[in-house]
């Protein structure tokens, strides 16, 4: 299944949503889909699964995040060696 920019778009808009609220997330992903209701079955179908993915695996998301902001010389050295090892390609 090919995933447009469109369907990135919203996935980033409904996470932006939930990092500051305190609504249940189901809740919030039937308000969202309510709110825009140009988006077709296969457009809500990636959006709830990439929400519930990152629901899922937001703490550790979060930590290499908040580690890599601290330090950025840290980020570019890792990030180098990673891609030099070839466990992660960009």
């Amino acid at each position: 299944m090919r995933i447009t920019r469109t369907q990135i778009d919203a996935l980033a808009d409904v996470i932006a949503e939930a990092q500051g609220s305190t609504r249940p997330a189901d809740m919030l992903l039937h308000q969202f889909f309510r709110a825009h209701p140009e988006m077709g079955a296969r457009d809500r179908s990636v959006v709830a699964e990439g929400f519930f993915a990152w629901l899922r695996r937001r703490r550790s998301l979060e930590f290499p995040a908040s580690t890599f902001s601290s330090r950025p010389g840290i980020r570019s050295m890792r990030l180098r060696c990673m891609n030099e090892s070839k466990v992660l390609k960009f």
